[in-house]
């Protein structure tokens, strides 16, 4: 398993506008200010640097962080929940996201006060509280998210010849269960959704969607996914990845990248996914249509020859 401490540690954002990824950076890179949770007594062991709390079933809890102005300049800032969310590149993301699963039966966000305004003055430290709202019922697992603090001033900087907005966000983890043993308790599960052409990082790609139904996480995942014809054991392309994580509750899309572009046709997806002892092997037919085949390319910038030959899927 990967320590909890690698995706709930306190960690800095630099959101670049325009991008649709995270980039890591720290406080002291330039984002002006620190963010630290003020434990409760009912955190689960000694970490100090994330809200890891055993909760009674319809009680209200308090999240408190707080923030400090290390800047030469009056920080305005906006704090709020986010729901954990697995990302495509295999981590579990925090930042502020729509990301929704069918087999969600909670997210924090749903269960936490509104979004609040804070005006900080240079040297000065705020504390700012937040209330979760916890479900009458007890959990089964886990609820993972975070405490997000953004700056709410966009910054331009100059680089490559090019100017480029940056705001900076701070994000503390936040995991709540009813019991000690919740994450423990629940057998994570792997599961493929479906399996379609598409684009993904600017790229025409194969997407086989894996969720993880379950309301626990996990890590150290292996996937080796091949694309061939129908009925045809050659491999057409292949990828494989080491170290992924999962959000509980989640899902995400692997993309599988031909060498150039895709040809429309009949395929065979090929897909394992390995997390310790746990082993999880799925085989999908699908089919990508000529005019989905023309509009993918067509998007990623990539033109084929037409040779196409993968069967009935045009």
């Amino acid at each position: 398993m990967m320590k909890r401490k690698l995706w709930l540690a306190l960690t800095a954002v630099l959101l670049g506008l325009g991008f649709s990824g995270m980039h890591q950076a720290s406080a002291s890179n330039g984002a002006g200010y620190t963010v630290a949770p003020v434990i409760p007594d009912n955190q689960i062991g000694t970490v100090s640097s994330y809200f890891n709390l055993l909760v009674k079933p319809g009680s209200t809890q308090k999240l408190t962080v707080n923030i400090a102005n290390t800047s030469k300049v009056v920080k305005k800032l906006r704090v709020s929940a986010t729901n954990a969310f697995t990302q495509t590149n295999g981590e579990i993301g925090y930042k502020p996201n729509k990301e929704t699963d069918p087999s969600a039966k909670h997210y924090l966000k749903d269960l936490t006060s509104d979004p609040i305004n804070v005006t900080i003055p240079v040297g000065k430290v705020e504390a700012v509280t937040m209330t979760v709202h916890v479900p009458k019922q007890p959990l089964t697992g886990v609820i993972l998210g975070g405490i997000y603090v953004l700056d709410r001033t966009t910054r331009q900087t100059e680089g490559s010849g090019m100017k480029i907005n940056n705001r900076f966000a701070l994000v503390v983890g936040v995991q709540l269960q009813t019991t000690k043993t919740a994450q423990s308790d629940v057998r994570p599960e792997v599961k493929l959704m479906s399996v379609q052409g598409g684009l993904q990082s600017n790229k025409p790609a194969v997407l086989a969607t894996l969720q993880n139904p379950t309301p626990t996480y996990f890590g150290q995942m292996d996937i080796t996914a091949k694309v061939s014809w129908r009925d045809q054991k050659k491999t057409l392309f292949i990828r494989k990845v080491h170290n992924y994580a999962m959000a509980p509750t989640s899902h995400f899309a692997f993309g599988i990248f031909p060498d150039v572009g895709l040809e429309p046709g009949d395929y065979a997806l090929d897909l394992l996914a390995v997390s310790g002892s746990r082993r999880w092997h799925f085989k999908k037919n699908f089919t990508i249509l000529a005019a989905d085949a023309e509009k993918i390319n067509k998007a990623a910038g990539v033109k084929l020859d037409h040779s196409w030959h993968g069967g009935f899927g045009y």
